[in-house]
C-alpha cells in the first residue's frame, strides 16, 4: 500500500512524483563529480528554526497539538540556501533535511577555525606579556 499523503516526519526513503520509492544512500559509489560545498556561515545562521502544527495531522485530528520543529522551505530559499529546497512541478515542496547538516557543519568548522586563531593570538599575547 502506497499513500500519497504528505507528512513532516523525517524519512530514509524518497518517493518520486510518479510513485517510485527509492532508498537514500550516501556512499561514494553513488556519486559523481564530488566538490566542496561553499556557503557563507551568515546565510546558514540567518535561518530561523520554527515549530508548526502539521496540516495533514490536523485534518485527521483537529485536536492535534503536537508541534513539529524545523525550517520553512520558502525561508530557506530566501536565505540563499535553495540547494536544500525540494521542488514539485516547479513549486517549492520541501527541504532535504538530511543535507542541511552539511551547512551546519560548515558553520561549526568556521567557528572552530576562528576559535583556534583566537587561541593562538591569546598564546602569543601571553608570551609577549611574560617577556616584559
Amino acid at each position: 500500500f502506497v499513500a500519497f499523503e504528505t507528512t513532516t516526519s523525517s524519512a530514509n526513503v524518497f518517493m518520486t512524483t510518479n510513485g517510485q520509492i527509492q532508498r537514500n544512500s550516501s556512499a561514494r559509489r553513488y556519486k559523481a563529480d564530488i566538490q566542496d560545498l561553499v556557503l557563507r556561515p551568515s546565510e546558514v545562521l540567518a535561518l530561523q528554526p520554527r515549530t508548526w502544527l502539521d496540516k495533514g495531522q490536523l485534518d485527521k485530528d483537529p485536536n492535534n497539538n503536537i508541534r513539529i520543529p524545523g525550517f520553512v522551505a520558502e525561508e530557506v530559499e530566501e536565505a540563499g540556501l535553495g540547494v536544500f529546497v525540494t521542488y514539485k512541478d516547479g513549486e517549492i515542496n520541501g527541504l532535504s533535511y538530511d543535507r542541511i547538516s552539511a551547512a551546519h557543519h560548515l558553520v561549526l568548522k568556521n567557528h572552530d577555525d576562528r576559535l583556534a586563531s583566537l587561541e593562538e593570538e591569546v598564546r602569543n599575547l601571553r608570551a609577549l606579556v611574560k617577556r616584559k
